[in-house]
C-alpha cells in the first residue's frame, strides 16, 4: 500500500509522533476501505512505534460505517481535533477518549460510560444513549444534550453545572 501525503500532513504526523498518537486526517478518510487501511497501518505499527492511541484531525462522521475497523478506532481513540459523529451504534466503546476540540455526537449509542473524557470544545450530545456516567468530564464549550439517558434520570441541571463547566444550554 502506498500513501501520498502533503508536507502539512507529514508535519502533523511528526508532531503527533512525540505525543505517541497515530494521526488520521479527515481529508484522507472517504470510505470504509480508507478507514480499514489506516486502522491496519496503525495496528501494524502500534508496538514498533510505541503508539498509545489514535488522534483524529478534521471532521468525521462515522455514523454509517459498518466495518470492524470502526470498533478498533473508537477503542483506541484518544483525541479529536475537530468534530466527531458516531450516533446510533451498539458494540463500540471509547475507552481512551480524553478530548474533542469540536462537537461530539454519540446520540443513541449503547455504551454506558465515557470513562476518560475530560473536554469537549463544542456541543456534546449523548441523547437516547445508555450513558450513565461521565466521571472525568470537566468542560463542554457548547450545549449538552442528554435527554432520554440513564444519567438524565439521576441528576439535575444544577448538579451537572457543579461538576461540569457547560458553556451552553443543558437539555435533560
Amino acid at each position: 500500500m502506498k500513501l501520498i501525503i502533503t508536507e502539512e500532513q507529514l508535519r502533523l504526523i511528526i508532531e503527533n509522533d512525540r505525543e505517541k498518537l497515530f494521526p488520521i486526517l479527515g481529508s484522507m478518510i472517504n470510505s470504509e476501505d480508507d478507514l480499514d487501511k489506516f486502522i491496519n497501518l496503525y495496528i501494524k505499527n502500534k508496538d514498533s512505534k510505541g503508539y498509545d492511541g489514535i488522534k483524529l484531525i478534521g471532521e468525521f462522521d462515522f455514523s454509517y460505517y459498518y466495518t470492524d475497523s470502526l470498533g478498533v478506532l473508537c477503542n483506541e481513540l484518544v483525541k479529536v481535533d475537530g468534530d466527531l459523529e458516531v450516533f446510533n451504534r451498539g458494540g463500540i466503546k471509547f475507552n481512551k477518549l480524553r478530548s474533542v476540540s469540536g462537537g461530539l455526537d454519540l446520540s443513541n449509542c449503547k455504551m454506558k460510560s465515557l470513562l476518560e473524557l475530560e473536554y469537549v470544545g463544542g456541543g456534546l450530545s449523548i441523547s437516547r444513549s445508555k450513558i450513565e456516567s461521565l466521571p472525568k468530564l470537566k468542560e463542554i464549550g457548547g450545549s449538552f444534550s442528554l435527554y432520554g439517558t440513564p444519567l438524565s434520570e439521576t441528576t439535575t441541571e444544577e448538579e451537572l453545572r457543579e461538576k461540569i463547566n457547560v458553556e451552553g444550554e443543558i437539555y435533560l
